[in-house]
């Protein structure tokens, strides 16, 4: 059994649909990222969307895909996927105005979960957000899949964002700098990637300044068409010329 936790967007409407942002590890993220994400709907900088996060059952056991010696239980999260696909994501589907674009936001061992989300089920989120990713984890297995991933047929146009903290410890930083050469190497331009070394974070600050910079990445032109409307309607095409040359400068 698994808790989950659901947050509707401030100007909540059952008549409108909206996007879902699915948060794991719930107990430690959901707080925070609705907190943020109905900051951000408040100052107009991003759209409201639905947020819900599930409770962690047993980490190591359902986010890495392979069994690796040095950390206990690891290696089912091929059965944890199927719950996030056929139970999860329908539960919500099910119960609220959802508008079939997912957003999936993880950190550390969760975020080899989302990479290796993205290797097995492309199309089951349109936006991957990976912070303080453990990819040496059971020897390095989310390279393998990566290369298998992009040496398969079938389109690759996700959004995937990952990020590190220049003082996380261990072999988090070079692993991560190592992945990220597998996609700078062969990921197609249709697969819209970033990767980013958070200055002064480590591990887990990391996570409230990767996943701003990952929002504002994902929309980051959100609020523009409004303003431009509301100095059109004030002083008409000339107002937006200046208004345009402005943002220029």
């Amino acid at each position: 059994k698994r808790e989950i936790f659901v947050r509707t967007p401030p100007a909540y409407d059952p008549a409108k649909t909206y996007p879902v942002v699915y948060v794991l590890d719930g107990e430690f993220n959901f707080e925070f990222v609705a907190a943020y994400l109905d900051y951000m709907f408040d100052n107009d900088a991003m759209p409201d969307m639905i947020v819900t996060g599930v409770r962690n059952v047993n980490r190591n056991r359902d986010y890495v895909p392979r069994a690796d010696p040095n950390h206990p239980h690891t290696g089912e999260a091929a059965k944890f996927l199927p719950f996030v696909k056929n139970e999860w994501i329908d539960f919500i589907e099910d119960r609220y105005p959802a508008s079939g674009e997912f957003v999936l936001v993880v950190h550390s061992f969760g975020r080899v979960f989302t990479l290796y989300a993205l290797f097995q089920e492309p199309d089951l989120f349109d936006a991957y957000i990976a912070l303080g990713s453990s990819a040496w984890v059971a020897d390095r297995v989310l390279f393998e899949m990566a290369d298998a991933y992009f040496a398969a047929d079938g389109e690759k146009d996700s959004f995937v964002y990952m990020a590190v903290g220049e003082n996380d410890g261990g072999p988090t930083i070079p692993s991560s700098q190592d992945l990220a050469k597998v996609f700078e190497e062969k990921a197609p331009d249709s697969l819209e990637w970033t990767f980013s070394i958070t200055p002064r974070t480590d591990h887990f600050t990391n996570v409230p300044s990767g996943m701003h910079e990952a929002f504002m990445a994902l929309f980051p032109s959100f609020g523009q068409a409004r303003e431009l409307n509301d100095v059109a309607r004030e002083g008409g095409a000339a107002a937006v010329g200046v208004q345009y040359a402005q943002s220029l400068l």
